[in-house]
């Protein structure tokens, strides 16, 4: 999930039979030749000089290391030239042959130090609502935002789903606007409830039928075949 400074990733249902360790690959940094930008690490956070941070609860492994070679070695048509460089990778290890393992992580793409350790410490920026097989899906209240991705019909925080379907709320003082997406491009009708005391609806695309307003607000989207956003704009209940 993108927003606004950062970007919040989630990942589940992690599973595997097959003997080999799994493992999540957090960032991969080329730092070029004999690089020694400074990485620091703090409660809950990790940060590099001149890439930005992470925020990772815990569970977070480091390595800076010399790797050498050519292009040739994917493409055969490039140069066979060796050349080093220094990379940083950070990861997060499931273990060998896990089972419904998870991870959540936030990047931060050019944050300085100050506001990756200042983010780390504010424990109501960021609400997961949802992360397993079935959803992922957060809030963040500061923004007004709340986003999910529904795999399969289900429920995450206030919002539902009928099925399959991606879901975004940006709440701007006393309205709301939901964009609503069926990325299986199924093209059948989907429900979504969202349980928040709705005053009236403004506006919707025509693919948007409501079906409810009052306590909650249930839509009905008749989504096609492309994938395309489909708009409600609400008043919200005091």
């Amino acid at each position: 999930f993108c927003v606004a400074d950062a970007v919040i990733c989630l990942g589940a249902g992690i599973t595997c039979a097959d003997g080999v360790p799994v493992e999540t690959v957090v960032d991969n940094r080329n730092l070029g030749e004999g690089g020694t930008q400074s990485f620091v690490r703090g409660p809950g956070w990790a940060h590099l000089e001149g890439h930005g941070g992470w925020l990772v609860s815990d569970g977070l492994h480091a390595l800076r290391e010399d790797r050498t070679g050519a292009w040739s070695d994917i493409n055969t048509s490039s140069t066979t030239e060796r050349r080093t460089r220094r990379w940083q990778t950070l990861w997060l290890d499931h273990g060998t042959d896990p089972v419904d393992a998870r991870y959540a992580y936030v990047l931060m793409p050019g944050a300085s130090r100050r506001t990756v350790a200042a983010r780390a410490a504010d424990r109501h920026w960021l609400s997961v609502l949802a992360n397993d097989s079935a959803c992922q899906a957060v809030h963040v209240d500061r923004l007004g935002l709340t986003a999910a991705n529904f795999w399969r019909a289900g429920t995450a925080g206030p919002l539902t789903a009928s099925a399959g379907a991606s879901v975004l709320i940006r709440r701007r003082g006393r309205t709301a606007t939901l964009h609503i997406a069926e990325p299986t491009r199924s093209g059948e009708p989907l429900e979504i409830v969202w349980n928040r005391p709705v005053r009236s609806v403004v506006r919707t695309d025509d693919t948007v039928e409501v079906l409810a307003t009052g306590r909650l607000l249930h839509l009905r989207v008749t989504p096609g075949t492309v994938c395309a956003s489909h708009g409600c704009e609400v008043a919200l209940t005091p």
